[in-house]
């Protein structure tokens, strides 16, 4: 017997087999032998559908035993839960259980929903400011400039990916078709599935910048919607009243990261290579066990040379000497069998 079949025929009001309506009958019972809090609030929602239907003195449970069970089920429920349940059963006609499961269905679903609103905590907030390099729970990387906050939910990527912006930041978005990515600031909405971009955000109002993919900018209101590709960058005013699209050089939207030292899976040819440029001196390899290593180390609240120099000896396993502008660094690692 299929039950989803039995109920579509009953709510038809197609005629039944008494031992259809037994199954009917039995699948109350079996709600009854489960105190879990939300068949409480199942049981309560039918409960209540009982007890405000408009129906004649007529015998509804055929099954005096039936009524006897469903009473010390609703009894049970209330003695091991504390969910207040009233087991007087208003007597009914036959033709009122058509009614009766129609309106027992509206106050389930309202009755669920609204226990799932109670019960479910609100999200967390989680909240990042200051320069850093953050890596989203959907492998999105975010790096925030200056006094910059990025916050999301803890519910992150359920329905969509939601952050907000309050400052100057770029994006490098994972690629996901099924969530997007939605970025809010200063009165405006930046959606993208996947691509690279940057949003500054002050009290002038907001310039998004677009280095990779594209993305669609709107206003809170709706007013204003447009898509931004490679080398285009759109500015709105404090208001959100105006959107100025134009053509730029993406990179100098990045010019506020030329002090950062971000290093993802950097070769130390790599490392030494920027290290030069940020601090004006050579830095030579003088190991070549060095060329094993690979560094995965940011460095984006302004450190000196001597500070970086200790991080990266310390992961290297080795030591630098200083001779003017020029720094000798000797260590390796151990080579990465694949």
């Amino acid at each position: 017997m299929d039950i989803h079949d039995l109920l579509a025929r009953y709510h038809n009001n197609e005629p039944l087999t008494p031992e259809e309506r037994r199954a009917i009958e039995k699948l109350i019972d079996e709600s009854g032998e489960d105190t879990s809090p939300l068949d409480n609030v199942i049981l309560q929602g039918l409960e209540d559908a009982f007890d405000t239907q408009d129906i004649d003195t007529q015998v509804y449970a055929t099954d005096a035993t039936h009524d006897v069970r469903f009473r010390q089920a609703l009894q049970r429920i209330q003695e091991q839960t504390g969910v207040p349940v009233n087991p007087a059963l208003t007597k009914r006609r036959p033709t009122s259980i058509r009614r009766w499961l129609v309106a027992a269905s509206i106050i389930l679903i309202a009755t669920v929903g609204l226990y799932l609103l109670i019960k479910s905590p609100a999200p967390e907030v989680i909240s990042f400011t200051g320069p850093q390099v953050l890596m989203l729970p959907d492998s999105s990387k975010v790096i925030l400039n200056g006094t910059a906050t990025l916050s999301y939910t803890s519910d992150f990527g359920k329905a969509f990916r939601e952050v907000t912006l309050t400052g100057e930041a770029s994006f490098d978005v994972h690629h996901d078709t099924a969530h997007k990515f939605i970025v809010h600031a200063g009165g405006i909405t930046t959606t993208v599935l996947g691509t690279a971009f940057n949003i500054n955000e002050g009290a002038s109002g907001v310039v998004v910048t677009v280095t990779r993919g594209k993305v669609q900018v709107d206003d809170t209101r709706h007013t204003h919607t447009d898509i931004v590709t490679p080398n285009q960058q759109i500015s709105t005013n404090a208001t959100g009243d105006t959107f100025k699209k134009e053509t730029v050089v993406a990179e100098e939207a990045l010019a506020w990261q030329k002090d950062y030292l971000i290093f993802e899976k950097a070769p130390m040819e790599e490392v030494a290579q920027r290290l030069g440029e940020r601090f004006g001196v050579t830095v030579v390899l003088a190991s070549p066990e060095l060329r094993n290593c690979v560094l995965n180390v940011n460095f984006v609240q302004g450190e000196d040379l001597p500070y970086v120099m200790s991080i990266i000896t310390a992961l290297t396993n080795g030591s630098f000497q200083s001779d003017g502008n020029t720094l000798t660094l000797t260590g390796g690692c151990t080579p990465i069998v694949h």
